[in-house]
């Protein structure tokens, strides 16, 4: 008689993925929203890593791989909800601060220019500025424009003044600059002015 050889039982391979897919849930769990997708994903993958390869704590697996797609989906709705609050904060900011009056730039007249020459190249502008309106200018951008002699013009700069210019009021604003040395006359007025809301 042949001796009957018993079945040999196939082994599972261990429990690995499983044991790594929820660790990762956990860390996810325990990581601020904006880093958890990282590790929420690792779960995802070891879960599905873990069912093809039939592990033993494959149900482990499949809770954490379940777990962590509906903690994904609730960490994105979160952000968005979020950059959603940050973009209205933003917006109503925005919204509250003093707007340029480019109606109001007629009242304000520039009534002397002139620039030096200093160091090197560079130049100090300098404009005269009176409030001929019935408005508080809080803040004035003006525009520089240096010439050349034959009248082309070679040079751009910006002057933005912040102060207080009552009406009937004189300030003097300037900018520094380095300039061309073509340079031989220079031309400044007003762009965009902001008045203080009455009241």
């Amino acid at each position: 008689m042949t001796e009957q050889q018993p079945e040999t039982i196939p082994k599972r391979p261990p429990s690995i993925c499983a044991i790594i897919s929820i660790s990762a849930f956990g860390v996810g769990l325990l990581t601020p929203q904006i880093f958890s997708f990282l590790p929420f994903l690792i779960a995802i993958i070891m879960g599905i890593v873990s069912l093809a390869r039939k592990e033993p704590l494959y149900g482990l697996g499949l809770a954490s791989l379940i777990a962590s797609i509906l903690f994904l989906v609730a960490v994105q709705v979160s952000l968005n909800n979020i950059s959603t609050s940050i973009e209205k904060i933003g917006t109503d900011l925005s919204a509250s601060l003093p707007r340029p009056d480019t109606s109001y730039t007629q009242f304000v007249k520039i009534e002397k220019v002139d620039f030096d020459i200093d160091y090197g190249n560079f130049a100090t502008f300098r404009a005269t500025v009176r409030n001929n309106g019935a408005k508080v200018v809080t803040q004035l951008k003006a525009n520089v424009e240096v010439y050349n002699n034959k009248d082309q013009m070679v040079h751009s700069a910006t002057i933005i003044d912040f102060g207080d210019i009552y009406p009937g009021a004189v300030k003097q604003i300037s900018t520094i600059s380095q300039i061309p040395k073509s340079s031989k006359r220079c031309r400044i007025f007003i762009t965009e002015v902001i008045v203080k809301p009455l009241g």
